[in-house]
């Protein structure tokens, strides 16, 4: 099942996906997707890459897509991290927000969701963001994005052996559970987010 709430973007999906019975396309917009809401409780695996951060209300839609996976389902999470890190890029391409590591194991916990494994991802993109996010038009730029392809090999066998204290996404495995474990072993962190 993919759920796309973009017009031309779900056209791209059926035009390669709609011949194929295994897929069904939806076009509709988290949270209130009712395709989920009517698959509660069935779904083994849910990813959400590089979603949750364009969507205002995150929490519900984290929730919408938590209530869609079978007990002990896994949810594959890919978002923007660092809040610190949130430029006028971000704005270009729709973000809402970037996220630390204990906001998005609250809003896991708030789900339903008992997190497995939480990294840091892409720590050499972090540069890139940076220094495109100060031009007065952001934007990743053709050359920009071909110097860092070069470097990725290299850097990607080092990233998968050490790892780093920062990255541009953090990704996330989680599962549903009836009783979470609330983050840090002990009741749900209050505070800003």
């Amino acid at each position: 099942m993919l759920i796309e709430p973009e017009p031309p973007c779900a056209a791209r999906l059926r035009a390669r996906f709609g011949a194929d019975d295994r897929v069904r396309i939806f076009e509709q917009a988290l949270p209130d997707a009712p395709v989920l809401a009517e698959s509660a409780g069935t779904y083994d695996l849910v990813v959400c890459q590089n979603v949750l951060e364009h969507i205002a209300d995150d929490r519900a839609a984290l929730v919408a897509m938590a209530t869609a996976l079978r007990p002990g389902g896994t949810m594959a999470l890919i978002v923007p991290a660092h809040p610190r890190l949130f430029n006028r890029l971000d704005r270009r391409f729709g973000h809402q927000r970037r996220y630390s590591p204990d906001r998005l194991r609250l809003l896991a916990y708030e789900a339903g969701l008992t997190v497995d494994r939480l990294e840091r991802f892409n720590a050499l993109g972090v540069v890139g963001w940076l220094v495109e996010g100060l031009a007065p038009t952001p934007a990743i730029r053709p050359g920009a994005l071909r110097m860092y392809e070069r470097a990725l090999g290299p850097w990607r066998r080092l990233e998968d052996r050490v790892r780093m204290p920062l990255g541009l996404s953090l990704i996330v495995h989680a599962r549903s559970s009836p009783a979470a474990a609330p983050p840090h072993g002990g009741h749900p962190r209050v505070g800003p987010p």
